[in-house]
């Protein structure tokens, strides 16, 4: 049994085409959710931060900047650092530390100074460390109001 060439191009065409519009509805679910989520962390005043240890990358969710009253894309780990009061630095140092060496949980309640507008915020934060993962997952939520 010959198979037409043009019939077997119209069927992959028409493949394609099945396969795009899907993979375009996917992305669509993505950007979706995405958004989702971040309107969640603006409305719960909540957030996430990552702390990659081999290199300092720093990165946090857009409710992790607004928490710190700093918006821009990128932020860095001295920025955040230094919004904290000082009088929690050796406790916050002490936890970090814990962290890493003792895989002592990391839950925390402290204060900033947020970057914007100067206000002081009650700051309750939690994080993860998996050794060998160089790689600190961590929440933080304002919780200044509660």
């Amino acid at each position: 049994m010959d198979i037409d060439p043009l019939q077997e191009i119209e069927r992959l065409k028409a493949e394609l085409t099945v396969e795009r519009k899907a993979r375009e509805q996917a992305e669509q679910e993505v950007k979706n959710r995405a958004q989702l989520m971040n309107k969640t962390e603006l409305v719960a005043k909540i957030g996430y931060w990552t702390l990659q240890l081999d290199n300092k990358k720093f990165e946090t969710s857009e409710g992790a900047r607004k928490i710190y009253g700093i918006f821009k894309e990128e932020i860095s780990l001295e920025e955040v650092i230094a919004c904290r009061l000082p009088e929690y630095t050796q406790m916050l140092d002490k936890a970090l530390k814990d962290l890493l060496t003792e895989t002592k949980p990391y839950d925390v309640t402290y204060q900033i100074k947020r970057k914007n507008d100067g206000k002081v915020r009650i700051i309750h934060s939690k994080a993860d460390f998996k050794p060998g993962s160089n790689l600190i997952f961590g929440v933080i939520s304002d919780i200044t109001e509660q």
